[in-house]
């Protein structure tokens, strides 16, 4: 945090539409990036937490303007309850607001984070028209702040690495995202002042901005892999083997995977009591499973998998234990189970949850370190 905090100083001194900074923040995925940039918040917003290290000189901005900008919803809202969850300077109801479709402002009110996504930003949207009862479009809205509080607007760019091309021969502004950087001459929007990418794997990000003729001034910070795994929230190694055999050397593996899962929830509830936590830890058994056809959810045989997780178990899942995050379908009846939809952001906060299916990644949306 205390290197953001440098490199931030260094930055919103200089910053201006004509002299655009960038701040590239990447860490290992779990490593805690939403709550680093909440508590960055907090001390621009507010005062820095007592128990962080920062100078006598830092000078909150309690009139700042912060607008984070995701390509999906579900990473937003995500971000919102999260730094609501943890942050007790940053209030939801009046400070945490999602821009939708109605929203119609000459500027961004200060002391306040905002919530956009691109898919809100296309030429059909509302939001990017004049007229049809709305004074300002959100280019107006975002160039106009721009120039009134360039010292003090900060745009974060969440999952930064996605939609960032590369090379000089790429079309400017190819991207809704890459707009925030090189400005929109054509509906008048100028580049952002201050943006910070966040992501785990900054390279297109970076790459993009010492390759384009953005005009940055980048600052880099990259928390390694081995500084994180001291403090306990990355795992030495991963081991992922893929089988030959499909079927049968899957159902295997899983049945391996539930045994240790009831190990881990085991050993979990134990460290727990016996330190007096106040809430005991949960592992999820999060399941991969086949994708499907046009007439067929997934090839995996769900029924078979639940069966095969409860062998291992030795016991039957309970009621609202098994979930799924499949897209394209709602609560689902597998094999005397009740299996319901849940969206991933939300997995973490229901207490129920033991078992999750889910299709291609887990990825977006849920934080799973």
């Amino acid at each position: 945090l205390h290197l953001l905090r440098e490199r931030l100083l260094a930055a919103r001194s200089f910053a201006s539409s004509d002299n655009p900074q960038a701040i590239a923040f990447s860490a290992p995925t779990g490593s805690g990036k939403t709550i680093v940039m909440a508590a960055l918040f907090e001390a621009i917003l507010d005062q820095p937490d007592d128990q962080l290290d920062w100078p006598l000189d830092w000078q909150p901005q309690p009139e700042a303007v912060i607008l984070w900008v995701s390509d999906m919803p579900e990473l937003n809202e995500q971000t919102r309850r999260k730094i609501e969850s943890t942050s007790d300077k940053v209030y939801r109801v009046n400070q945490l607001v999602p821009i939708d479709a109605s929203f119609d402002a000459e500027l961004l009110e200060g002391g306040r984070v905002y919530f956009i996504n691109t898919q809100k930003l296309g030429t059909d949207k509302l939001l990017t028209k004049e007229g049809e009862k709305r004074t300002w479009s959100i280019w107006n809205t975002l160039t106009n702040t721009a120039k009134a509080v360039a010292d003090r607007f900060y745009v974060v760019i969440d999952e930064a690495h996605r939609g960032m091309t590369s090379g000089r021969g790429a079309r400017e502004a190819q991207t809704l995202m890459q707009r925030f950087l090189l400005g929109y001459p054509e509906v008048g929007l100028v580049k952002m002042p201050l943006v910070i990418g966040v992501s785990a794997t900054p390279g297109r990000f970076v790459r993009h901005l010492t390759s384009s003729d953005a005009g940055h001034t980048l600052h880099q910070i990259h928390i390694k892999p081995e500084e994180v795994r001291q403090s306990g929230l990355l795992k030495d190694r991963i081991l992922i083997h893929h089988p030959e055999t499909a079927t049968q050397a899957e159902m295997t593996l899983l049945e391996e995977a539930a045994r240790r899962w009831r190990q881990m929830t085991s050993a979990w509830q134990s460290y727990c009591s016996t330190e007096n936590e106040r809430t005991t830890v949960r592992p999820v058994l999060v399941v991969q499973v086949e994708n499907g056809t046009d007439r067929q959810l997934t090839r995996t045989n769900l029924a078979d998998a639940l069966v095969v997780i409860e062998t291992a178990l030795g016991r039957r899942l309970q009621e609202n234990e098994v979930a799924h995050a499949l897209h394209d379908t709602g609560d689902l009846e597998v094999g005397g189970h009740r299996v319901r939809k849940v969206e991933a952001s939300r997995i973490d906060e229901d207490r129920n949850i033991g078992v999750v299916f889910f299709k291609t990644s887990l990825s977006t949306g849920w934080d799973c370190p």
